[in-house]
């Protein structure tokens, strides 16, 4: 007869027996009831946003470390599977629900508040490190011509007044007064 061990099932305490065999091959000499328990037993506790979290994490290691391999077989898969004419098809039959979306969801204020804001940081990146300071360029400049138009700001400046003034110096120096 072979020797048994009566054992705790490390998942809900119940009693196990298991052989001996079982136990010696065991090298953390853990054991459970059934396979239920041992599913639960083993699962790790841990929150699904911090599993999630470590999920992206793993993902974006795995595709910079074999970008280029994954690279190729989209490349592959897309070599061998496009059809110009079936997308040619498939573009035409949603060409309507394309402009249908273009019109009802671009116009929305909120769409374009976001695109208007896109749009200036995209021009903005083309300066580089000088991006902020072209932006508050353009909003400096965009206040000053908000306070008037050019020929008020010009006037205040006594730029069309120069003339008259010139014009009374200049008959002065020619014609004293005795």
């Amino acid at each position: 007869m072979r020797a048994q061990f009566a054992v705790f099932c490390s998942g809900c305490g119940a009693v196990v027996i298991k052989g001996a065999s079982a136990f010696n091959r065991s090298p953390t000499k853990v054991f459970y009831c059934d396979q239920k328990c041992a599913g639960l037993g083993r699962r790790v506790a841990k929150p699904n946003a911090e599993k999630a979290a470590e999920k992206a994490a793993y993902d974006a290691r795995y595709r910079a470390e074999n970008a280029e391999r994954l690279r190729a077989s989209k490349a592959a898969y897309n070599a061998a599977t496009y059809d110009p004419d079936e997308a040619r098809r498939h573009r035409a039959a949603n060409a309507e629900a394309i402009r249908e979306y273009r019109a009802t969801h671009m116009r929305t204020p909120s769409y374009r508040a976001a695109k208007r804001e896109y749009d200036k940081a995209l021009r903005a990146s083309e300066y580089g490190e000088f991006a902020i300071c072209h932006q508050l360029l353009i909003s400096l400049e965009r206040e000053l011509r908000s306070r008037g138009t050019k020929y008020q700001r010009a006037r205040a400046r006594g730029y069309y007044d120069k003339p008259s003034a010139q014009t009374r110096k200049r008959v002065c120096q020619n014609h004293p007064i005795h």
